[in-house]
């Protein structure tokens, strides 16, 4: 096969290590799990288009300048080298993550769809391989029972759990619940059944939280198109699967521990998803009250000793302490103002993407479905570097604020525009004339 060829499928295969593979890490310098996928960015740097490093530098320079504000709060506690390296490391992967985005605009709709195809059939092969192992008796440790045969375990193949697994189908999620009919038409019907598999094999609250999200989003999108009714009837969907969640004992016990673990004496008691999302949002609490910049870039550790549930035990004050249990609550702890005004913004972007349909092709309907995403981090997420996180933060970060061919920083959405803008927009562009 020509290199020419071989270098087409760069894009794709460097996305799929990022969205399936962040589970395998290395050590290096001191840090551990360090993701492997950071060798395939290397190769990657050397191929995507040029105006990405640059985007890069900006990047790095707008977070180093939010980290010199951070000084003027009370109590701040300097930066580390940690944080040096986190934001080079942040800027450069989701610099050239969009701009492996960008090298997929040269796709076919059939070359998006095979691939989309590939990366469920990933997912559900890596769950057979760890029933395969159970089978076998290679002693594959069983953390998770199904909720429907309690005798048979759940695993979460690729993923590190099924939680981090729900999260990282939230594209799949989306793109079948917000527009179904579009889905298959161009992907196929044998994804939709990818997806169910997946689900059934390895279910979770999370998995039927990121359905409700897509189908609220989804209502909110069809009541601004004026399609009442259609909205009423996801609606009675999302209430549906809202009543299986507080009805399933398994299910509701991870939205009531949070709920009422009030005190100490409570906490003890609740199971430890709850605990850690608890944990989360004690410290982003804190956080937005008495640091409202943000403490260092990966340095969210410093708040745990302000949430109850570190109290519990010396294992939990140090569980869960880097990521918070999700990317909301992370975010707000490390970058404070600029997260929420970031997060808002793209809110109202992708609300507003739904609510004109603003894709043609399946590549634009994917954008949006990345963009999506960066909510479904905020019922469970790790770090900003695991799984579709990085892509979703790719496609949002760069819809909202880098890409010159947006003109200005928001562009009136044109839902029948003459040509399609990027990342996130249309934007019209008279004759003769090219987008600024």
């Amino acid at each position: 096969m020509p290199a020419r060829d071989l270098t087409r499928y760069l894009p794709a295969a460097y996305l799929t290590s990022v969205w399936v593979a962040a589970k395998y890490g290395i050590s290096a310098a001191g840090y551990t799990d360090i993701p492997f996928y950071l060798l395939f960015v290397a190769v990657m740097f050397f191929y995507i288009p040029r105006k990405c490093v640059f985007y890069s530098i900006r990047l790095a320079l707008v977070l180093v300048a939010y980290e010199g504000l951070k000084y003027l709060q009370p109590g701040f506690q300097p930066a580390t080298a940690k944080a040096a390296a986190g934001i080079a490391a942040f800027s450069l992967i989701i610099a050239v993550t969009y701009g492996a985005l960008e090298m997929l605009r040269d796709y076919s709709n059939r070359e998006l769809a095979r691939w989309l195809r590939s990366v469920l059939w990933l997912v559900l092969l890596g769950i057979f391989f760890d029933y395969f192992l159970y089978l076998i008796g290679a002693g594959i440790d069983v953390e998770y029972t199904s909720y429907f045969v309690r005798s048979l375990p759940r695993f979460a193949g690729l993923f590190t759990e099924p939680s981090i697994l729900a999260v990282a189908m939230s594209p799949f999620i989306f793109m079948c619940i917000y527009d179904y009919k579009f889905f298959v038409e161009h992907v196929g019907v044998g994804a939709v059944v990818l997806l169910v598999l997946i689900g059934l094999l390895c279910p979770s609250a999370t998995f039927v939280a990121v359905c409700i999200l897509a189908g609220g989003a989804t209502v909110l999108a069809r009541i601004g198109r004026g399609k009442v009714l259609s909205g009423l009837v996801v609606v009675g969907g999302v209430a549906v699967l809202m009543y299986v969640m507080l009805s399933v004992p398994v299910l509701a016990s991870r939205v009531y521990g949070v709920l009422y673990a009030e005190d100490a004496a409570n906490l003890a008691s609740q199971n430890a998803s709850s605990l850690a999302f608890l944990k989360g949002f004690n410290m982003a609490s804190y956080a937005a009250v008495h640091l409202p910049l943000g403490v260092s870039f990966q340095d969210m550790e410093v708040l745990a000793p302000h949430s109850p549930v570190s109290l519990i035990s010396d294992a939990w004050f140090y569980h869960n302490s880097t990521d918070g249990s999700s990317l909301l609550f992370k975010g707000v702890s490390e970058m404070g103002l600029l997260f929420e005004l970031f997060a808002g913004a793209g809110i109202i972007l992708v609300i507003r993407r739904m609510a004109l349909r603003a894709y043609r092709t399946l590549f634009e309907f994917l954008i949006l479905a990345f963009q999506f995403c960066i909510y479904a981090y905020f019922i469970r997420g790790a770090s900003y570097f695991v799984g579709a996180e990085p892509i979703g933060l790719a496609a949002l970060i760069f819809g909202l604020i880098f890409d010159p061919t947006f003109g200005r920083w928001w562009p009136k959405i044109d839902p029948m525009p003459d040509r399609p803008g990027r990342f996130g927009r249309y934007v019209p562009s008279p004759e003769g004339k090219r987008n600024r």
